[in-house]
């Protein structure tokens, strides 16, 4: 019911595509991206996404022990793949030469 538009005024305009009844929420398209587009540049991943893991961007192993870990989990040659399943940040913890405890606020991002 909305779209995002250029402003000479502000830089950034929301524009109401039709009436808009108070009360009502505001809804505008992000287009059509793939899942890791939306969770890494939009921070969110719609309900109606298709894929069923994400690629992580990590940085290059750091060891031998770190690509053959990253080899184990995600398969030779393949990228490091945020799951939707358990374990999934243990996962890419370990992809990072990390030891993570249940606790998933603990993963350490570069």
């Amino acid at each position: 019911n909305a779209r995002v538009a250029a402003s000479a005024a502000s830089g950034v305009a929301l524009v109401a595509l039709r009436r808009i009844a108070p009360g009502e929420e505001v809804r505008i398209s992000y287009g059509t991206h793939g899942a890791d587009q939306f969770v890494f540049a939009f921070g969110f991943l719609p309900e109606d996404a298709t894929d069923d893991g994400i690629v992580a961007p990590l940085p290059p192993p750091a060891s031998q022990a770190i690509a053959e870990s990253r080899d184990r989990l995600f398969g030779a040659g393949q990228p490091p793949r945020l799951r939707d399943a358990p374990g999934a940040f243990r996962d890419i913890a370990c992809a990072l030469g990390q030891s993570a405890e249940d606790d998933e606020t603990s993963l350490r991002l570069p």
